[in-house]
């Protein structure tokens, strides 16, 4: 049923914000009922061309500049955090042919495609070869995100509506020049030490764990756990990294007397002649290299 006490009023903006409204009659005041986007990033262009908008940013601004952007406008950027003139290129840079390249920005809903050209049966090299010999190709991305990505979506204009997403999103290849190439490459070098860092403590904390316990059960001459334990740890360092373990089932493994798989080929694994250079002659008799040296002298 319609009530018809009801009084309704909706307004949509030119950046596509819609709201519904209700009067109040009581403090005679229209009230906000609904609203749609509720995440501003939602809006299109928030951050103007060439800008990055991350809602999940809520201790610096939302907006962000691509690699080798500034803002088009500093004062509405930084002093009334108003993104909405966009980003644009660094003065001084020179993008064609002189030793340019693309950083990579991960996680994104990708720019509005409408001055995008896809080109599917080409690969992520073959697409990057493609829009570094395009001078006008700011950016480029896979066109088939599925099955591990496919096809090649290489922009031709202004690059907005870019969106920072939490869980999923595509990455972005962004033409940069080489100043800027070297700085992200500098800094791509620090995050993937961090990483393996990171990953070597983990691994070290897991044996850590690992051994104490071997060593706990072989000092109660519990022989048939510290047999299992290691049975699990050659379960921890299989070649391929499908077949190992997670961190979960190890667990459960250790807590349980379920049957183990058995271990196949570990990622490490030394032959006994492996340092030992093959011989070139079938006959099993030494040869001799002849080398001839021609000196030059002047005269």
């Amino acid at each position: 049923m319609f009530d018809n006490s009801i009084i309704p009023r909706i307004v949509v903006q030119q950046s596509g914000f819609f709201q519904v409204f209700t009067w109040d009659n009581q403090k005679s005041e229209w009230k906000r009922y609904w609203s749609e986007p509720t995440n501003q990033c939602d809006n299109y262009g928030t951050c103007g061309s060439n800008g990055n908008c991350d809602s999940l940013n809520f201790e610096d601004f939302r907006c962000t500049c691509l690699p080798g952007f500034e803002p088009k406008f500093p004062h509405d950027w930084y002093e009334n955090r108003d993104g909405s003139g966009g980003c644009v290129r660094k003065p001084g840079v020179s993008l064609c042919g002189n030793g340019e390249g693309f950083a990579k920005v991960e996680g994104l809903k990708i720019p509005d495609t409408s001055v995008a050209i896809p080109t599917r049966g080409l690969s992520l090299e073959e697409c990057e070869k493609e829009c570094l010999r395009n001078c006008s190709c700011p950016a480029y991305s896979v066109l088939e995100v599925r099955n591990g990505g496919s096809g090649c979506l290489a922009w031709h204009g202004n690059l907005i509506d870019i969106q920072k997403l939490s869980d999923q999103g595509q990455d972005l290849f962004v033409r940069v020049d080489v100043v800027e190439l070297a700085n992200y490459n500098k800094k791509s070098k620090k995050l993937g030490k961090k990483r393996m860092v990171a990953m070597l403590i983990a691994t070290v904390l897991a044996s850590v764990i690992l051994f104490s316990g071997v060593y706990y059960l072989w000092k109660r001459k519990s022989k048939a756990l510290v047999l299992r334990c290691i049975q699990i740890g050659l379960l921890c360092v299989q070649e391929n990294a499908i077949n190992r373990p997670s961190m979960l089932e190890v667990v459960f493994m250790l807590g349980n007397e379920t049957t183990l798989p058995p271990p196949k080929k570990p990622a490490f694994l030394f032959n006994e002649n492996q340092d030992l250079p093959e011989s070139s002659t079938s006959g099993g008799g030494s040869s001799i290299n002849e080398v001839t040296a021609t000196i030059i002298s002047a005269r």
